[in-house]
């Protein structure tokens, strides 16, 4: 099943409701925040990476990743996250992640993540 990207610009007071998650920007908190919900798979990682590479290149320095609600990541997902997390480092910006699930933070474990996200406290 696609995915159906919205005409918008994900920065700024601008929501993207997308099949696997949400992008949104919390104004206060001034940080771009993305809350994926389901799968994060090969079919749904090129449009995951897609948005937060518009959110970068748009200029946001603080992006976290919600992933409370992910039932599911595989690889192309985490290589997805890692692409997106060189992206920011070289445009001087920081992506984090937050809640992950037990099996999330397993998987984040064994493959060394842990190590390159920030990981905010659930």
């Amino acid at each position: 099943m696609g995915l159906r990207m919205l005409e918008a610009s994900p920065c700024k007071d601008v929501s993207m409701s997308l099949q696997w998650g949400q992008v949104q920007y919390d104004v206060e908190e001034s940080t771009a925040t993305v809350r994926a919900t389901g799968d994060i798979d090969v079919a749904t990682a090129p449009e995951f990476r897609d948005a937060l590479y518009r959110l970068i290149d748009g200029g946001e320095p603080t992006i976290t990743v919600d992933m409370g609600a992910v039932s599911f990541i595989d690889s192309s997902g985490l290589g997805a996250l890692v692409a997106a997390q060189k992206r920011a480092r070289k445009q001087g910006a920081t992506i984090t992640v937050a809640n992950l699930t037990s099996s999330a933070r397993k998987l984040f474990e064994i493959t060394g993540l842990l190590d390159v996200f920030g990981v905010a406290q659930s």
